[in-house]
C-alpha cells in the first residue's frame, strides 16, 4: 500500500517490552514480611507455569526471583525498593508480560488473564499503577483498532480489492491517530511531573512533539531528580530534542584533516552549515559541489560549512582522498566513534543542518537547491 499508514508503530505497548528507561537498585525481599513494599498477583485460568520478576536497568533488564502461584493463582511478595522502580512479571514460556511501578511502601494489587496476562493485566493499588492500567488501556483499544483496519486491508488486497477503499481506510486511521496524540497530550498535561510519563511520552512522534519530550524533562526532573531513570531519559531527550529544529546545536571536539581539533564553539557569531556524511554514501559525495557553491556565494556573509565525516578509522584514508579529489576546502573533521553522529540524532546520510549566529538549529535535511534557497531566505532577512 503506497504510503499505508497501518502496521502502526506499537506506541507505549511496544515501548513496555523495548525500551530501557529503567534504574537499578534494590533487589527482591526473600521474605514478604521483611518488606515495606508489598505485591498481590492473581491469574486467573491456567497458572501452570512460573513467573519471572525481572527490574528494568537503564538499558537492560535484571531477573531477580522466579515465583510460582498457589492453586487459588494467587500469590504474595514484596520488594525491597527505596525509590520509584519499573518491574516486570512474565510467563517463562510466553513472552507476553506485565508491567508495573513500585516505591518504598507501596501496596499494589495485580489481575491479570494467563491466556496472555500483558493484554489483560489491570493494576491498583497507587496512584502510577492506576494511571499507567488506564493509559495501557486506551493504547491497547488503539492498537486493536489499528490492527483490525490493517486486518480488512490486508484481506482486500489479496483480492486486489484495496484500490477503492485506500483512501478512506487512511482518512479513518489519520482521523483515530489524531485523536490518540491529543489523548496522550491531555494524558501528560494532568501531571507532567508522574513517573509513568516515561513511557506515555514515547507514544508520541519526538520530531512532532518536542515540546512534550521537554515537558516530562522538566516534570520528572523535578520529581525525580536522583532517579537514574529520570537522568538517562533526560539526556536522551537532549539529544533528541537538541537535534530538532528550535533545540540548541549540540556541542562536538573533533579532528580536523589537519589533525588539529575543532570545536562547536570556535564557530560562534557565524551561520554554519553542519554536513553529516560518509565516504561510502554517494548521494553524499555528490553533495560537495552544492556545498562547495553556497560556500563561495556567501563568502562575504557571516557564514561556514562544516563537514563532519562519520566513519571507522579504517577508513580515514578513503577521507582523505575524496576531500583532495573534490578540493572541499573548508573544515572537515572526523568523528571515527559517532560521538557527534549521535548527539545529533543521525539516521541517515547526509543529513545537513543549518544553525544561526547562536548556535540554534534553524533548519535540517535540507539538500540540494534548497541549501542555497534556505541561506538566500535568511541572509535575506539578516
Amino acid at each position: 500500500m503506497k504510503n499505508s499508514v497501518f502496521l502502526f508503530a506499537t506506541g507505549v505497548l511496544g515501548v513496555l517490552g523495548a525500551f530501557g528507561l529503567f534504574s537499578c537498585g534494590s533487589s527482591h525481599c526473600e521474605s514478604k514480611k521483611h518488606c515495606e513494599t508489598q505485591v498481590v498477583l492473581k491469574i486467573d485460568g491456567d497458572i501452570e507455569g512460573q513467573y519471572i520478576v525481572e527490574k528494568r536497568l537503564t538499558r537492560d533488564r535484571l531477573a531477580i526471583d522466579t515465583l510460582s502461584l498457589d492453586e487459588s493463582g494467587e500469590l504474595k511478595f514484596g520488594l525491597d525498593v527505596d525509590k520509584m522502580e519499573i518491574f516486570s512479571i512474565r510467563n517463562i514460556s510466553k513472552q507476553s508480560e506485565i508491567i508495573f511501578v513500585a516505591n518504598k511502601g507501596d501496596e499494589i494489587k495485580i489481575e491479570a488473564d494467563s491466556k496472555d496476562i500483558g493484554a489483560s493485566f489491570n493494576l491498583q493499588g497507587t496512584t502510577e499503577n492506576e494511571s499507567l492500567s488506564t493509559f495501557i488501556d486506551y493504547e491497547r483499544s488503539f492498537q486493536a483498532f489499528a490492527d483490525s483496519l490493517n486486518k480488512i486491508y490486508l484481506n482486500l488486497k489479496r483480492n486486489n480489492m484495496h484500490y477503492a477503499v485506500e483512501k478512506e481506510f487512511n482518512s479513518l486511521y489519520k482521523a483515530r491517530a489524531i485523536a490518540h496524540e491529543k489523548y496522550v497530550k491531555v494524558f501528560i498535561d494532568e501531571d507532567p511531573g508522574r513517573f509513568i510519563n516515561l513511557l506515555a511520552v514515547r507514544s508520541l512522534d519526538v520530531k512532532k512533539f518536542p515540546e512534550y519530550y521537554k515537558k516530562v524533562k522538566e516534570g520528572l526532573e523535578g520529581q525525580f531528580p536522583t532517579s537514574e531513570h529520570v537522568i538517562v531519559f533526560a539526556k536522551d531527550v537532549g539529544n533528541l530534542v537538541a537535534s530538532e529544529v528550535g533545540g540548541m546545536a549540540p556541542s562536538f571536539s573533533l579532528p580536523s584533516l589537519k589533525s588539529d581539533v575543532v570545536k562547536l564553539s570556535d564557530f560562534k557569531g557565524k551561520y554554519v552549515l553542519l554536513d553529516f556524511w560518509a565516504t561510502w554514501c554517494k548521494p553524499c559525495i555528490a553533495e560537495i559541489p552544492n556545498l562547495k557553491a553556497v560556500r563561495e556565494e556567501f563568502s562575504k556573509k557571516d557564514f561556514e560549512v562544516v563537514s563532519i565525516c562519520v566513519d571507522k578509522a579504517d577508513f580515514k584514508l578513503n577521507w582523505e582522498k575524496i576531500i583532495e579529489k573534490h578540493d572541499a576546502n573548508w573544515p572537515q573533521l572526523f568523528d571515527a566513534s559517532g560521538t557527534a553522529a549521535r548527539d545529533y540524532a543521525i539516521e541517515f546520510f547526509p543529513t545537513i543542518f543549518l544553525l544561526n549566529k547562536d548556535g540554534e538549529i534553524i533548519a535540517r535535511n535540507l539538500r540540494g537547491h534548497d541549501i542555497a534557497k534556505k541561506l538566500h531566505e535568511v541572509f535575506g532577512q539578516d
